[in-house]
Order: C-alpha cells, then structure tokens, then sequence
C-alpha cells in the first residue's frame, strides 16, 4: 500500500526474545520470516515475489476480511498470525474455526505442528509438566493456547473457549449465524479483541462477499511500466486466451504483477478488507503440460464453469444464489384471516393445541443488527398456521427483558403447549423463559447433524437436527401448501424474510446449502414450527 497506508500498519511491534536476553522489535511478518518455514521445512519469506502480503500481515485493525483464489497462502497467512501472536504474548488465547473437521485436521498437523516441530525454541514451548498438545487444544509453556474447532455443523463447540482473537477459515461455508456464537467467546476481552475471517467467495450475496463489500475493499492495483496507466483490480478483463500473461488491459504489454499497491476501492469501510486472486502470486503459471493453471481453467479441455473460475482463480463471487421459490408461490399461502390480539386470543384458541416459536436476536461485530422475532402456531384445516408474529422492534424493546417479558406473557394467555426457539444466541433467555412460562415446555433447537427430524439429547436439554436437511423440508412444505399465514398485508413483512434465502454450492466442498443476503428470522420460526409438530405424533 506504500505512504498511503501507513495509518493501517501497527504502531505497536511484537517483541521477539533471542538468545543472551536481547530484545528487539519485530512487525507480524517479520516475525514470520526470521522464525517460520513452510510446508517443506524451507525458511519462509515474502520477499520481492509477495509484496503485496506486507500490508496485510502487518494490518494494524481489529477485524481483518479476507478473500482470495484457491492456492493464495491464505491459510499459510492464517497460521503466521495466530503464531506471531500466541509465541509473543503471555497468557494470550487465539480460536480457530473453519466449517469441517478434515479441514481442521490438516490445518492442525500441516501448518502448527510442523512449524512449531521446525523450531527448536519453539518446540521448547510444548514440552513441560501440565502442558496440553493436541490436535484441538495447545496449550504452550508461556501461558498462551490456541483452540481448534469445526463449527459448519456443530457451532456449539466454540462455546466455552474464552479468546482474545479469533480466526474464521473457509468463512463462506459457515453460517453466518454460527459465526456470531464464535465471536461471543471475546467477550471477556473488551476493546482488545480481534477478528480474521478469511475464504473464498462464492456468490455476491455469500456472507463472505458482504462482508467485504462493506469494508474497505483493498484492491491491488498495478501501474503499467509501459503506457503508464493504472489498471483497474485485476479480473476477467486481464484473461485472454492467447496472452498467457499478466498484461495491461489499456495497452495489451505485460507486467510485473509485484509493481502494484493497494488502494482503497471503498474508503468510507469501517474495517480492513483485501482480495488476493491467483494472478497476483509468484506461483501463478498460465499454461502448463497438465493442463491445470490459470488459462488451461479458462478455456482447455478441463475448463472451469464461469462461476468456479470467478471463485477459485480470480477470488470473485459469482452471480447470487438460487432462490428455492418464487414471490408468487410463496405469497398463495396467505390466508384471508388476520392475525389473532395476543392479549385477547380468541376462545377457540383454548380447544386446540398452540405452540410458540422464537428466533432471538444477535448483533455481529460487522455492524449488523437484528430483532427478536416471536410467532404462534396451530393445525386448522390439515396446515400448520401462523396466527401471530411480531418482530420487536423499537426503543422499548432495547432492554432484553421487555422483549422476554412480552414472549412470556403471550405465551400463557394463548395456552402454548410447547415453546421451540434457537439455542444458540438466547440460551440465557430460554433459562429464564422455562421459569417464567411453566407448565408450557421449552425446548431449544440447534442445528446439527444431518438428519432432518429432531434428535434429543437429554443430558443437554436441547433437540439437534440437520439445518439443510430440516429446511428442505420447509420449503417441500411451502411449495405443497402445508402452512398458511394471515392476510397478506399482514405477513408479507414476514414473508419476505424467506426470500432472502438462497441456496448455493460451494465446488471444492461439493456441499450445498442455504444462505441469506437479509433478515431469514421467519423462515427458521416457520422450521421450528414444522419441526414441533411433525414430532407431536411421537409424544413430543
């Protein structure tokens, strides 16, 4: 980034202890290069062939977007900061997620544990009475610890690991919800904690590509040595099939993809974000006898589809998802009732079973804010039917207790037999909701697994279910006409909230899944009421 960016470099150096109690001042990258090698046992190094990684390792902001081509070291930048950080610092903690276990594996043994196996000072730090060192937990001898956890499908398992920075891998395929459990664990850190989130972007609406839509938007931008002109970020417009190069899009010579710096595309962003794609690496090739690189994946016999080109070579997202329904379809299973007053339910209401379902809010360090959303339910005429639905929102809603209050006294007058709502977010809420709403039974739901019925787990107090496969069957049901809502001019505000759904696929991982760009709240009310009554049949 040069002069521009010396505002984002950090003012305050990692210190580095070396032998006769010398201390000298070390930058995050600097640290990296003196101490740690790569893959291969070599010394690792950024050097005149990764300028553009100087920037980003030595970044001075507490949350840090991101996105990049396959094969653009970012898990490598991943593991050099959690490093320079923990190896530093007493009594520091750091979390790693990422989606999947086997991707957790392989970043445990291939990156830590080789790096630190590398290092005789640094392997001095795993060794001692009382120190843990696993594949999940390392503990190491200067008080620090770093915590490794898979949470694509069980997110809970981030709980109860108190951190100061917290490092989100392959972040396009975790729910942006379970996301939001993992940066809970900073609470106790205040203003000191930090966030990393890295991946590769998927489509534009991806929780990824929002993110770094609203952050600064770094773009590594070359000047031509030729013409002399800037290039706009690098993308489609510098691939052409008889040019196995990097070129100039305004005068067609090549380039040096190193003579370039960042500039901010977004400036008004409140966070630091940059793309990283495979035509800016040393190790970029254009056209090899495997036909495996960069123009082979454009236009050979093994070509990439658009999308799977745009993701993994340029690290672009590609057009939004597939929406699983149409406006149209979605808004016929709006009635020609409205909806009940809570306060004086209707006498029917007592000769029928209800069941209420809640979604709690949550607000991400990103700046997005949502409300706690509360609906009623009951069977008339073969269709689970929404009543009631409320988003809280307003000022006399900003104390929690006003909002849970509210839930519970709906619930009683309107003789709920069951409460369903999220475990993740509002677990504290839930215990108080128990209390307050007895004898009505309130069961949490966590998305887990894959099976796509509620599975109990007794110890916990909580139903586990599959959240794609549990909400196929929501949308199963939305096409087959199994729920209805009240008039359309009453629900549509609700309705909505699963048009913001989507589903997309991410092509390495070969795993489809559902995704929102907005507000979903409903479409999960209208699952956990889906859920509760398909397993009433069992004697819930």
């Amino acid at each position: 980034m040069g002069k521009k960016t010396t505002m984002l470099l950090n003012p305050k150096f990692f210190q580095h202890e070396k032998p006769k109690n010398k201390i000298v001042n070390l930058t995050p990258s600097q640290f990296a290069e003196h101490t740690l090698t790569i893959d291969t046992g070599q010394p690792f190094r950024l050097g005149q062939e990764r300028q553009y990684w100087y920037s980003i390792y030595d970044v001075y902001n507490p949350f840090l977007v991101l996105v990049a081509s396959r094969q653009a070291e970012k898990s490598t930048f991943i593991r050099n900061s959690i490093l320079a950080t923990l190896l530093t610092n007493r009594n520091d903690i750091a979390l790693y997620c990422t989606a999947l276990f086997p991707h957790l594996k392989e970043f445990s043994v291939r990156k830590i544990d080789r790096a630190i196996r590398a290092n005789p000072a640094f392997r001095n730090l795993v060794v001692g009475k009382n120190v843990i060192y696993n594949l999940t937990d390392k503990y190491f001898a200067n008080g620090s610890a770093l915590h490794l956890r898979a949470i694509g499908i069980r997110p809970e398992s981030a709980r109860g690991n108190p951190a100061r920075g917290i490092y989100f891998d392959e972040v396009q395929l975790i729910e942006s919800d379970s996301v939001a459990v993992a940066m809970e664990q900073t609470q106790s850190f205040a203003d000191r904690a930090y966030y990393r989130l890295a991946g590769t972007p998927l489509t534009r609406n991806n929780y990824l590509s929002r993110l770094y839509k609203n952050s600064k938007q770094y773009e590594w931008i070359i000047k031509c040595p030729h013409c002399h002109i800037n290039n706009p970020p690098l993308g489609m417009q510098h691939i052409d099939s008889k040019k196995p190069y990097l070129f100039c899009v305004h005068c067609g010579k090549k380039m040096d993809p190193q003579h370039g710096q960042w500039v901010a595309q977004n400036p008004e962003g409140t966070y630091a974000g940059f793309r990283i794609c495979r035509l800016m690496t040393p190790t970029c090739l254009w056209r090899t006898e495997a036909q495996d690189d960069v123009l082979d994946k454009f236009d050979g016999p093994n070509a990439y589809p658009e999308y799977r080109f745009l993701n993994e070579v340029l690290g672009l997202p590609a057009e939004t998802g597939i929406a699983p329904i149409s406006a149209e379809t979605l808004y016929s299973i709006a009635g020609d009732f409205d909806m009940i007053d809570p306060n004086n339910p209707p006498n029917w209401i007592y000769n029928t079973i209800s069941i209420a379902t809640i979604d709690w809010a949550w607000n991400s360090k990103t700046g997005g804010h949502s409300f706690t959303i509360f609906a009623i339910w009951v069977i008339l005429n073969s269709k689970y039917t929404c009543i009631y639905a409320k988003r809280f929102i307003g000022p006399q809603y900003h104390d929690p207790r006003a909002v849970l209050d509210e839930i519970a006294r709906h619930t009683r007058k309107t003789t709920c037999a069951f409460v369903a709502t999220d475990f993740g977010i509002g677990h504290k809420e839930n215990i108080r909701l128990r209390q307050m709403v007895q004898p009505t039974k309130v069961y949490e739901i966590l998305y887990a697994g894959h099976s796509s019925h509620l599975e109990y787990n007794a110890a916990e107090n909580r139903y586990r279910v599959g959240r794609t496969e549990s909400l196929d069957l929501v949308f199963a049901g939305l096409h087959n006409g199994r729920f209805a809502v009240p008039k359309l001019k009453q629900s549509k505000p609700f309705l909505d909230d699963i048009l913001n759904v989507f589903t997309e696929t991410d092509p390495t991982y070969r795993k489809v899944k559902y995704n929102h760009d907005g507000p979903d709240d409903f479409f999960h009310l209208m699952n956990y009421a889906n859920l509760i009554f398909n397993q009433m049949q069992y004697k819930l």
